[in-house]
């Protein structure tokens, strides 16, 4: 039954624009310690260790024009005249048997040292431009570092946090909207599965009953008849299948009706908690009448004192009020607020012939403006107020006016 309720489809998207920011958050984190002391110390002691091995590769392959002097410890370091350093350099350099190795110390333990079967000069070559390559892209991280100003990484990250707190707090707010409205409708929901029950309960008999029905139909045996009747008052204790199957039929459309209504106060209690209510624009001259015919301003009296400055008010009038109450602009003002004196509000009535009701509508575009009248104003459905669902219907009875979406009953 909360299938009508838009918080929860609210909540989805703010699930997902707050997963959104805190991956932009982590990125944005890594970015900057990418950008720290502790990180370019690291990333010079990479570089460090690269150059080295660049230069190891030059001696063997002869380009330094020094002598190839070195030699394997049990550790898996290279010493000699190079002095000592690990192998281990890039993860992705090639072995000739073209495996992807861990490191360096790999490559040469697997081949440099086994004096029989060295690297050829060509892998060599190989591996000198891998290291090449890796060191350029170092190169390019220092610069990066070097020229980025970490307090704008940080302050674009201070954003992010700031906008997903808000994101957050709205969450939260969603959340108790959710949590409210399932409350305010449980006893509906309640309602809803008992007669969910009774109509499958009901439908049930209608099935059979029509299998009755059209048993009796397809047969003038009357000792047919006879036991099509009793099978009836066994299962309704009654006897007449075509009573039975009217019954069961009125039923049915009665359990429909419950229902439907009962769904409707569901969306009416969400509706109106969730209305975000500002200014309330009154059709004027349209709550100006009762079922006896013309009552004068009673009820928009009524409507506002009562509601008083909980809202904001503009009045419309269509200009037949004038004759109808033998007033003119200024002194149909001047009654009002002789009559509501505690509470602000706005009046305008309408000029020569033109009606209100266009203007009203228009007047109350802002989803925080709602519109009072009995009208439903199925010729404006083009009109924002209209599309919103934000014209509340007002019933004015012989001595009483109810406004349903804000819980208002009062005697006028």
């Amino acid at each position: 039954m909360t299938r009508n309720n838009p918080s929860l489809e609210k909540k989805v998207v703010l699930d997902e624009k707050i997963r959104e920011l805190k991956a932009r958050i982590s990125d944005k984190s890594k970015e900057i310690h990418m950008h720290s002391a502790e990180y370019l110390k690291e990333l010079l002691v990479d570089i460090d260790r690269h150059e080295r091995s660049k230069y190891h590769f030059e001696v063997l392959l002869g380009i330094t024009g020094e002598p190839c002097d070195f030699y394997v410890d049990s550790n898996g370091y290279i010493g000699g005249k190079l002095g000592f350093f690990p192998y281990e350099l890039n993860p992705l350099l090639v072995t000739r048997v073209g495996r992807i190795a861990n490191s360096v110390s790999n490559i040469f333990n697997s081949t440099q040292n086994k004096v029989k079967n060295p690297n050829t000069e060509e892998e060599n070559k190989v591996l000198l431009k891998t290291t090449e390559d890796k060191l350029e892209v170092l190169y390019l991280q220092k610069k990066n570092i070097e020229d980025t100003e970490v307090g704008t990484l940080i302050d674009i990250k201070n954003i992010l946090h700031d906008e997903l707190n808000f994101l957050s707090s709205e969450l939260v707010s969603v959340e108790e909207e959710i949590r409210k409205f399932e409350v305010l409708i449980e006893p509906y929901i309640k309602d809803c599965k008992l007669l969910q029950i009774d109509i499958a309960k009901n439908k049930a008999d209608l099935d059979s009953v029509c299998i009755l029905s059209e048993k009796l139909k397809n047969t003038d045996d009357k000792n047919t008849q006879r036991l099509l009747g009793n099978e009836c008052k066994k299962l309704f204790e009654n006897r007449n299948i075509s009573y039975v199957l009217v019954k069961k039929e009125k039923l049915a459309q009665s359990l429909k009706r419950q229902i439907l209504k009962l769904e409707s106060r569901i969306d009416n209690e969400y509706k109106i908690l969730n209305q975000d209510i500002k200014l309330l624009v009154i059709d004027g001259n349209n709550l100006c009448n009762n079922p006896d015919g013309f009552i004068g301003l009673k009820v928009i009296i009524k409507i506002i004192n009562t509601l008083g400055n909980k809202f904001q008010y503009m009045i419309f009038f269509d200009p037949g009020i004038k004759g109808m109450l033998k007033v003119n602009d200024r002194s149909l003002l001047k009654r009002l607020q002789k009559e509501m004196p505690d509470v602000s509000f706005d009046m305008h009535v309408m000029a020569g012939n033109e009606e209100a009701d266009e203007t009203l509508l228009n007047f109350a575009q802002d989803k925080t403006s709602y519109v009072l009248s009995r009208d439903r104003f199925i010729d404006f459905r083009d009109k924002d107020a209209v599309k919103d669902d934000r014209v509340l219907p007002v019933q004015i009875l012989k001595s009483n006016v109810i406004i349903n979406r804000l819980k208002f009953d009062c005697k006028y």
